[in-house]
């Protein structure tokens, strides 16, 4: 016994149906792919600020560090100044005990 076709037309329409169905889901897969693709690129980025963050920092430290040595030295050449300042009165007053002897 034949199909009316009546039958086949509305077979052939389900599975044009289901065919975009289909097509609609491959869609909004692929949508989903660069929506997750664009998040690790966010995601990333951030890392990226983050990381730039900690060297900045760090330089910020090393410099701190950097002046707080300069400081020391100039503290330290002072503080040599006023020796070899000191001295030379003491050496001057030396000179004519040993010329004397």
């Amino acid at each position: 016994m034949m199909r009316p076709p009546c039958v086949y037309r509305h077979q052939s329409s389900v599975i044009s149906h289901q065919s975009s169905v289909i097509s609609h889901q491959s869609s909004v897969t692929s949508h989903q792919s660069s929506v997750t693709s664009h998040q690790s690129s966010v995601s990333h980025q951030s890392s990226v600020i983050s990381h730039q963050s900690s060297v900045i920092s760090h330089q910020s430290s090393v410099i701190s560090q950097q002046s707080s040595v300069t400081s020391h030295q100039s503290s330290v050449t002072s503080h040599q100044s006023s020796v070899i300042s000191h001295q030379s009165p003491v050496i001057s007053h030396q000179s004519p005990v040993i010329s004397h002897h």
